[in-house]
């Protein structure tokens, strides 16, 4: 905004184009505006995501659907009192610094939303993130250099989807959509270096994931790798046969 800069941005991560990830950090290195606070604005809260926060440098974590206090909290953490808001963003202690006139109780307290936001990248959701953090012999689950196809158009759960193979060892090729995701498990069958596992979305352009799994199965047949479906979607399942 030329003469007029924003003093906040809650971006999105998921969005067509370019996603949240890749638009902060183009704010950030392209643009040069390292001071300029922004809060990824996202349902996805699991722990490889707020890792891809943290490198893209985001501010901030705010969980959809968001409640007003909470963004009231992240505003007055990051514009309002940002000295010792954005510190905090990094420093894994939750309890944003309160402003009475936005969070407070009029007797120079912290407000509730901003003693229990918990809406910084180290601290939201720390539940989970706890449990994903100590998910008992994930890795000894999942032998060391499985070949994996991750089939995903949606740029953002790719993105996730690697950091999580890659810390099960998995070496992952990618596809954007159900064609090119069942063109590549053919060939790779054909070139003798199949992969073990296909993890397919379903819902994605040129071919969906339903059409990409009948594909692979009438080519490759019993021999085809076993098909595990990526998707929300759970409703789509019934009575198909992925695996």
């Amino acid at each position: 905004a030329a003469g007029r800069g924003y003093d906040f941005i809650l971006m999105d991560l998921r969005m067509p184009v370019m996603d949240g990830i890749d638009a902060a950090t183009q704010i950030r290195q392209q643009l040069g505006l390292a001071s300029l606070p922004i809060v990824a604005f996202t349902a996805e809260v699991g722990e490889e995501v707020r890792e891809l926060c943290r490198e893209a440098r985001f501010d901030g974590f705010l969980p959809k659907p968001a409640e007003r206090a909470a963004l009231a909290a992240e505003i007055n953490r990051l514009v309002v009192s940002p000295g010792a808001g954005r510190a905090s963003a990094t420093g894994g202690s939750c309890g944003c610094p309160g402003d009475d006139k936005l969070l407070g109780d009029g007797g120079g307290r912290q407000g509730p939303a901003a003693r229990e936001c918990g809406s910084n990248l180290n601290n939201v959701d720390r539940k989970n993130c706890e449990q994903a953090q100590t998910d008992p012999g994930a890795g000894e689950l999942v032998p060391p250099g499985l070949r994996v196809l991750l089939v995903e158009d949606n740029a953002i759960c790719q993105k996730v989807a690697l950091k999580m193979l890659d810390r099960l060892g998995c070496a992952v090729d990618t596809a954007l959509n159900g064609l090119e995701g069942s063109n590549a498990a053919v060939e790779a069958a054909a070139a003798g270096r199949g992969y073990d596992l296909v993890l397919m979305d379903l819902r994605m352009p040129v071919m969906d994931g339903i059409e990409a799994t009948v594909k692979v199965r009438r080519e490759l047949g019993a021999a085809g790798p076993p098909v595990l479906a990526f998707t929300a979607e759970v409703r789509a399942l019934t009575g198909v046969n992925l695996v």
